[in-house]
């Protein structure tokens, strides 16, 4: 297995990833300017994208703190 400063490491790595996912997403809707209405668009689907990443991004800082 990998030692503990591996797997510190390698949540580190997947928090950045995560969040700059999450920022680009984001980003990606304010650009395009999307309406915010629920239903099949941008909109909703990175509303759900961002909501995802972040209890991933919340879980991986509770596993290192």
């Amino acid at each position: 297995g990998a030692s503990p400063r591996q797997s510190q490491q390698a949540l580190r790595r997947t928090g950045v990833r995560v969040a700059a996912a999450s920022f680009v997403v984001s980003l990606l809707v304010v650009v395009t300017g999307e309406s915010a209405h629920l239903g099949i668009n941008l909109f909703t689907a990175a509303t759900l994208f961002v909501g995802a990443s972040a209890l991933m991004l919340f879980r991986t800082i509770r596993k290192l703190a």
